[in-house]
């Protein structure tokens, strides 16, 4: 066959092929994820619990899920403009809202608590009783983001608290007893000091002394967030909270 003649064989089978049906192409969903052990890491089995809880909502209507992991501060920015379809592990906020579609059900149910050393026994969550001891708050941390009693007192400077970059710094700083008081995700708070041990930065004695006051001070659940620059957000949430649905008649949400 002339070398034409082939050129013309091969474009004609291409472009027949074009015409041939295909089944639906695959819908994805991109979602940017942040790294705050044990519930969200790149590390974990299926990123942690509450990224599994998403992929397998949106498995239920037939999307999967690309994760990707960036700084928190990043990981908000790269779905608040659209670049990413959404965001994982945010607690509600007015401002957080007016850029993203909030999923109906929580990821984490986010049950927060005070940690304290054993040698300051907390008797009472009255702000009252609260106002002699010094509180930890980490920078840029959503302790300061809420409004019940504790975390309301705290931003307007009714209970003292001094600031530390790291979550991991804050824990040395009360085990050595810089500051009284810890406000902590009660799951994150024990994973760190274990982690803090392990890596000899905390003595054993230290770790022990570490503990926390029964009772929730506050309830901070997080969210699936998509946002509304990000094309079929709207129709995606509709989606996946149909699948939450689905887990929660299962038994698979709290």
């Amino acid at each position: 066959m002339p070398f034409r003649a082939f050129i013309r064989f091969t474009f004609a089978i291409t472009f027949l092929l074009t015409l041939v049906p295909r089944g639906e192409a695959e819908e994805r969903v991109r979602i940017s994820n942040g790294e705050w052990l044990p519930l969200f890491s790149e590390s974990l089995e299926d990123y942690g619990a509450p990224s599994k809880i998403v992929t397998d909502a949106f498995a239920l209507e037939g999307v999967n899920v690309d994760y990707g992991f960036f700084p928190w501060k990043r990981a908000y920015k790269l779905s608040s403009i659209g670049e990413w379809d959404g965001t994982i592990g945010w607690p509600y906020s007015e401002e957080r809202a007016k850029t993203h579609y909030y999923s109906k059900r929580p990821v984490n149910s986010g049950k927060w608590v005070l940690f304290h050393r054993t040698t300051t026994p907390l008797l009472s969550l009255s702000i009252e009783k609260l106002k002699p001891y010094t509180f930890g708050i980490t920078l840029g941390d959503w302790a300061l983001d809420g409004k019940d009693a504790l975390t309301t007192s705290l931003r307007n400077g009714i209970l003292e608290y001094d600031q530390a970059p790291t979550d991991e710094l804050m824990f040395l700083i009360l085990a050595r007893g810089r500051i009284d008081i810890f406000p902590q995700q009660i799951d994150v708070g024990y994973y760190q000091i274990k982690t803090l041990q392990k890596e000899g930065r905390l003595k054993k004695e230290e770790a022990a002394s570490l503990t926390h006051f029964e009772e929730t001070y506050r309830s901070m659940p997080l969210y699936l967030l998509l946002s509304r620059k990000a094309k079929n957000s709207k129709r995606l949430m509709v989606i996946f909270n149909r699948g939450m649905e689905q887990l929660y008649r299962a038994g698979r949400l709290d």
